[in-house]
Formats: structure tokens, C-alpha cells, sequence
């Protein structure tokens, strides 16, 4: 009996000190749990986010090349356009590209499906950033058969949804210039195009959302010189006093 209860007395209980070292330990191991679960919820849905930002950006880039290469290619000026205004915009304490284009492009495609709508191929196109209750949209405006109005009619409809920053600009062979109009400086060589775009859910994250950016070289090749052009260099480059309709 003596030698079985010394045995039971030998047994003792956790000290206080030992279940407070346990509960800290535990304590410490359960938040590193949650801080690493959370991390990966978080980076799951910025991953999500940027996805969502490369896919708007390679659809703005391609919508945009796609117009720039169907430019018009003609000798007469007035039947060909591209028109690159350059813009801006502030938000906060970033600024962001907010350039425009205009070009008489050729489409396939008409602009209404009825049987007979009066269209033919060629088309005014205009794009430009513009903001709505959905956030920053590139819209895209197109008139059928270029007309007096360029920058005016036809139909505008939304293209791209978060895109907050568009660049263009025209290449002469030699520069890159954040303007250009045609009607001034004939056809560019090539057009680079800029476009960032953001993943954001709703128009309060727009600016705050993982970013994409995308860039893109359209060649503008095979342009006949234009009539009033080749007349200027024809008229530079005669002799002086030489009568060019040999009436003397």
C-alpha cells in the first residue's frame, strides 16, 4: 500500500507557467496558420486582378491595331486620315495618357445588319478614353463613308472597359512625334501604340487595382506618295524657268 501511493503521489499536473508557454505556442502557430491562408487568398485574387488587367489590355491593343492597319492607303489625301491628338489626364497624384486617334480605315463588316444600309467599306473611326458609372471605357466611334465631319456622327459604343491610359504616337522614319495629322504630314511610316489597362471589379478601384500595360508597333507600308506631295517635289525639283507643260 505505502509502495502504490508514493507511486500515485509521484504523479503531478501541468504548472501554470507550462500552460501558458502551450497557449502561446498554440496561440503563435494558429495566426501563422491564418496570416499564410490569408496571404494566399490575397495573392489568388491579385493574380485574378492582373489576369483580368492583361486580358483588357491585349483586347484594347488588338482592337487598335486592328484599325490602325486597315488605315486608307491612297494618293489623295482626302480620302485617307490618321489624326493623333495628344491629351492627358490627372487623377490624384498620377497622370495618365489620354490620347485620341482618328483614321479612315476599311472594314468588311458594315456598321447595321439590314440588307441594304447605303455603306460602303470605309469607314471614320475614332477612339478615346472616356469615363462612365462603370469606371475608365475606351469607346470607339465609327461613321460610314468618310465625310466633312470626321470627328463627328455615326456610332459610338463602348470597346474596352479599364482602360486608364492610352499613348500613340506617329513615326516619320526618323522620330516619334505625340501629334500627327495627315492632312499636314502625309501618312506616318508606323504608329506606336501604348495601353494600360487596370483589373479593377467596379468603378471605386479603377485606380487602386493591379495594372497592365501593353505595346504594340503597327507598320504603315506599301502608302502611294501623295498627288499634292509628288506636285511639290516635281515643282522643287524642276529646273528654274522650265515650262513642266512643254508650251515654252
Amino acid at each position: 500500500m505505502n509502495s502504490k501511493g508514493s507511486r500515485q503521489s509521484g504523479r503531478r499536473g501541468f504548472t501554470l507557467v507550462e500552460l501558458l508557454v502551450a497557449g502561446l505556442i498554440a496561440a503563435f502557430v494558429i495566426g501563422s496558420i491564418s496570416f499564410s491562408m490569408s496571404q494566399i487568398g490575397r495573392s489568388r485574387t491579385t493574380s485574378k486582378l492582373r489576369f483580368d488587367a492583361n486580358l483588357r489590355a491585349d483586347a484594347a491593343l488588338t482592337a487598335l491595331r486592328r484599325d490602325v492597319a486597315t488605315v486608307t492607303r491612297t494618293d489623295d489625301l482626302f480620302y485617307t486620315r490618321v489624326l493623333i491628338l495628344d491629351d492627358s489626364a490627372r487623377v490624384g497624384q498620377e497622370v495618365f495618357d489620354r490620347d485620341e486617334l482618328v483614321v479612315f480605315n476599311t472594314r468588311l463588316r458594315p456598321l447595321r445588319d439590314i440588307s441594304f444600309n447605303g455603306e460602303g467599306y470605309e469607314y471614320e473611326t475614332q477612339l478615346r478614353i472616356a469615363e462612365d458609372d462603370y469606371g475608365s471605357v475606351l469607346w470607339e466611334r465609327r461613321d460610314p463613308l468618310p465625310d466633312e465631319y470626321p470627328q463627328g456622327g455615326g456610332m459610338a459604343s463602348p470597346l474596352v472597359e479599364g482602360v486608364v491610359g492610352l499613348s500613340i504616337q506617329a513615326f516619320d522614319g526618323e522620330l516619334w512625334y505625340e501629334q500627327w495629322d495627315s492632312d499636314i504630314d502625309g501618312l506616318p511610316t508606323a504608329v506606336r501604340i501604348t495601353v494600360t489597362t487596370s483589373g479593377n471589379r467596379g468603378a471605386a478601384d479603377v485606380y487602386t487595382a493591379p495594372r497592365s500595360v501593353l505595346r504594340t508597333v503597327v507598320p504603315i507600308d506599301r502608302v502611294l506618295v501623295p498627288r499634292d506631295q509628288f506636285a511639290i517635289e516635281e515643282e522643287e525639283e524642276s529646273p528654274e524657268g522650265t515650262d513642266l507643260d512643254g508650251d515654252g
